[in-house]
């Protein structure tokens, strides 16, 4: 970890600071380990079959739509309107009251997308803020986590 130093400190504040929803996952030195590994290509081990409630293709253009529109220059609300877009075009819903009074209609909700791009990224259900996470990863780790599905 110490090469790796910013890193690992651009780790550690997430929701760390200028927020009012401080992140509970780290609670003590025992919890630091597997709570940052996903960070570290090296340790990184997704387990896709979380995915499986899901069409393969529909995550494929979620992924294809992300990358296309991803920019690290988004600031957290318009990487979600970014996530809305992509959201309806490929058949889920973005609004939530919409979703939850046709859930027929729909392939899954706007949760549903950011769930899958959580995943990709860390392999995980629950996770820190997503877009966060991105920050501190990067465009290149990002795109090649994201890529790998």
């Amino acid at each position: 970890m110490s090469e790796n130093s910013e890193y690992v400190k651009d780790i550690f504040r997430i929701e760390r600071e200028n927020t009012d929803k401080v992140r509970k996952d780290i609670a003590k030195w025992s919890d630091i380990k597997n709570e940052i590994l996903y960070f570290f290509d090296n340790q990184f081990n997704p387990n896709y079959e979380i995915l499986s409630s899901y069409e393969k293709q529909d995550i494929k253009n979620i992924v294809n739509d992300f990358i296309v529109g991803f920019d690290m220059d988004d600031d957290k609300q318009t990487w979600f309107e970014k996530i809305k877009v992509l959201t309806d075009k490929n058949g889920f819903c973005s609004n939530m009251k919409e979703f939850k009074k046709n859930k027929e209609a729909y392939k899954g909700s706007v949760a549903d997308v950011t769930k899958i791009i959580r995943i990709l990224l860390t392999g995980r259900e629950q996770s820190p803020d997503i877009h966060s996470i991105m920050q501190v990863m990067g465009k290149e780790r990002t795109v090649s986590r994201l890529s790998k599905f």
